[in-house]
Order: C-alpha cells, then sequence, then structure tokens
C-alpha cells in the first residue's frame, strides 16, 4: 500500500496549480476533485475559494446551481471570495432563470438576482472578501445578520448601489455599526445623502477604526458631505480613495492634515459634468478645476503612491513641491492632469520644460512608475532625454502630446 501524501504537501500542491492560467487551474483543479480520493479535499477547497474564478458571465444556470452546491450541499464553508456578487446578480436580474422551478433562495418582494446574492452571502459563512450590490434601503437592512454571520473572517467589504434610488447614507453606517465588523478594507460607492441639511444622525461616520483601505465613489448629492463621514482621527488608514464630483481643498487639506503621518497611498479623482454652470472650458468637456490645492502636497511625507485625476493638477511647482516633502514615492500618476485639443501646437512650449522635469523626477530614488497624462509638446515630439533616463532607471513613463496653446497646460 502507498504511503498517504502529507496534507501539507497536497496543499502545496493544489496552491500551485491555482497559480496557472485560469481555465487550466479550473480543468486541473476538477480533475483532481473528481479522479483522486487523496486530493478531492484541498482539491474541491480550491475550486470552491474563490468559485467565481471559473465561472463566466453570461451563465444563469451555473449561478443557481453553485448557489445550491453552497447552501444545500454545504460547500460554503469553503468560499472565501465573492468579489463579483454585484455582477452576477445584475445579470440575473437581466436574464430569466429557467431551469429553476422551486426557486427556493426566492425572497418576497426582491428581485431575483438579489435574492440570489443574498443567499450566497448568508450560506458563505467564512468570507474574507464580497462585494454586495443593493436597490433599496429594505435591502440594506437584510445584509446585518449575514454580514454578522461572517464577522470573525470578512475582511474587505464593498456596498454599491445600482439603483437610482440610492440607500440613505444614514442606514448604511447604521448597518456597518451594527455588525460590528472588523474590516480591512471598505469601499463605498453610490449611497445617497439624507434629507434635509442638518438633520440628526444616530451614526455619522463611517466606522474605519480597523479600516486600514477606504475607499468611496459618491454621487453628486453627496460630494459635499463625503469627507465629514470620516472620522476626526482614523488611527490605521494607509489607504484612501476618493471620486467625487466637486471638492472642497479645504476639506482634502484638513483631512490630510490628520492623516500626514501614516498616509502612503492617495487616489483623488474629481468627476465633471457638462451641465455645471462655468464648469466647461472650450477644450473639453471636463470641469476645469482642482481635486487638491498646492500646499496639500507638503502634506504628504509618508506617501508612497499618488494618483490625481483632474484638469489643471500637473505642474513644475506642484512636482516640486511634492518632491521636497514626499521623499518615498514609488508611483505618480496624472491621468487627466491637462486635456488634449486640436489642432496639436508645431512648436514646443517650455511649460513642463524636459531638464526640469528630468531633475525633478530624480530626486526620488523609489520611483518605479510615472504617469504625466497631456503634457504641452506638438504631436510627433517627444521627451527623448526623459525617456532615455526613464529606461536607464527602470521606470514606466507614461505621457500623451497635447497643444501647447491649450489654457489648461500652465504652472499654476
Amino acid at each position: 500500500m502507498a504511503p498517504l501524501v502529507p496534507d501539507e504537501v497536497k496543499d502545496l500542491i493544489t496552491e500551485h496549480v491555482r497559480g496557472f492560467p485560469t481555465k487550466v487551474a479550473g480543468r486541473t483543479l476538477l480533475s483532481l476533485a473528481l479522479t483522486s480520493r487523496a486530493f478531492v479535499g484541498c482539491a474541491r477547497r480550491a475550486l470552491y475559494m474563490d468559485p467565481f474564478r471559473f465561472l463566466r458571465l453570461p451563465a444563469c444556470d451555473k449561478a443557481i446551481s453553485l448557489l445550491a452546491a453552497l447552501e444545500l450541499g454545504g460547500l460554503g464553508v469553503f468560499v472565501q471570495k465573492l468579489d463579483v456578487l454585484d455582477s452576477w446578480a445584475a445579470d440575473l436580474d437581466a436574464k430569466a432563470v429557467v431551469n429553476d422551478p422551486k426557486r427556493w433562495y426566492e425572497l418576497r418582494g426582491q428581485p431575483e438576482g438579489w435574492a440570489w446574492a443574498w443567499a450566497m452571502l448568508k450560506a458563505s459563512p467564512r468570507l474574507v472578501s464580497v462585494a454586495l450590490p443593493f436597490n433599496t434601503s429594505t435591502q440594506v437592512s437584510k445584509l446585518l445578520k449575514p454580514l454578522r454571520d461572517a464577522k470573525e473572517s470578512l475582511k474587505k467589504l464593498t456596498l454599491q448601489s445600482i439603483s437610482r434610488y440610492k440607500p440613505s447614507r444614514c442606514l448604511l453606517l447604521e448597518l456597518l455599526v451594527s455588525a460590528k465588523l472588523s474590516l480591512n478594507t471598505l469601499h463605498l460607492v453610490n449611497f445617497a445623502n439624507d434629507g434635509a441639511p442638518g438633520g440628526r444622525m444616530k451614526v455619522d461616520r463611517i466606522p474605519v477604526g480597523t479600516v486600514e483601505e477606504l475607499s468611496i465613489v459618491s454621487s453628486l448629492d453627496l460630494a459635499t458631505v463625503s469627507l465629514q463621514l470620516l472620522p476626526a482621527m482614523p488611527t490605521r488608514l494607509r489607504s484612501l480613495e476618493l471620486t467625487l464630483h466637486i471638492f472642497n481643498t479645504n476639506n482634502i487639506d484638513n483631512l490630510l492634515q490628520q492623516l500626514r503621518q501614516q498616509l502612503t497611498t492617495l487616489k483623488l479623482a474629481l468627476e465633471g459634468h457638462s451641465y455645471w454652470p462655468g464648469g466647461l472650458s472650450s477644450y473639453g468637456r471636463y470641469h476645469n478645476g482642482y481635486a487638491i490645492s498646492s500646499d496639500a502636497f507638503k502634506l504628504l511625507p509618508s506617501i508612497k503612491h499618488l494618483q490625481i485625476t483632474s484638469s489643471n493638477t500637473l505642474s513644475l511647482a506642484r512636482l516640486d513641491n511634492l518632491s521636497r516633502h514626499s521623499p518615498n514615492l514609488q508611483t505618480l500618476s496624472f491621468p487627466e492632469s491637462v486635456r488634449i485639443c486640436d489642432p496639436p501646437s508645431t512648436t514646443l512650449n517650455a511649460i513642463l520644460p524636459e531638464g526640469e522635469l528630468k531633475r525633478i523626477l530624480e530626486t526620488w530614488s523609489d520611483l518605479r512608475s510615472v504617469d504625466l497624462g497631456c503634457v504641452p509638446l506638438a504631436s510627433g515630439r517627444s521627451y527623448m532625454l526623459l525617456e532615455a533616463t526613464a529606461r536607464s532607471r527602470g521606470w514606466a513613463l507614461t505621457y500623451r502630446t497635447c497643444s501647447a496653446s491649450c489654457p489648461h497646460c500652465g504652472d499654476y
């Protein structure tokens, strides 16, 4: 009789298989689970750890079969990741499911896709990461028990409104507090403001005592109050991402002042709308504004990864400010710093001279990646010396050419 293979060795083998390309990994793990008695346990765990990795949209019948395996077959204890639950729920809502006559997961008054997502969450008590959709305040309330059941293991949570009528931020925050989660990562997408300004709330800030990575993607009605939801002193926050329609740069400066010694990743995105009065430039459809003030670049001493998506962001003065106060920078990105406009200028403009750019970028010894967005160079021209420096230092350098006459270009 052949000696038994130690569990540690089997786990190493299945973990190695999980690193294969998705199709190969899925077929190999399934083969191990079906044909090898020694590997059936660990291969099954590996298959159900992140089950949607091996399923492709649209596959409604497979989604229903997966729920049956988790809930009725007891395999939900293996599930750790349901990061695309929101996408699958939306697809189920859009398509009729023909092979599910009993609909045992159906919830009265709730769309089929959301009821399925809720049942998936409920059947997975050891989740580590999940993305949940919601349409109504009732759905938010129903999430409380399954989130509580998974609170010992859950570390990453994404809550996203997929409805025009967004549940209130007040109810959403009360849910997070009541569930008593110990999250590391929290993403909140498109939740709404509450009624009249100044109304009292039972919960007035995001409970992020344990959160290290926080992302808020807001709708327009929440733009002026999102920053107020952050706690006064978030002690563990290391990564912050804000995508709003309008920024109050004073609020941003105050927030960065609170986080200055601990923040290592900052992503700010300013989204414009063509219906804003006075918000249009004749050169583009985006709001011609700042996401961050020049002084705020002095408040990032520990920053390693910085991305700012708005017009009028990149300038020599700002880069110089950043280089003097943020010595540990590794990635730098201004993907929409200026707007492309036609016709491009035929001459070089000295707004962002190559020599000064090279000098500033070389001050960061740990720099790995740079995206300058649109730079004021005529079409067909390039920063040849800067590109040579990037190759020699191992930087990933990205930029696009822009007209030198564009009013967005300038050292503001």
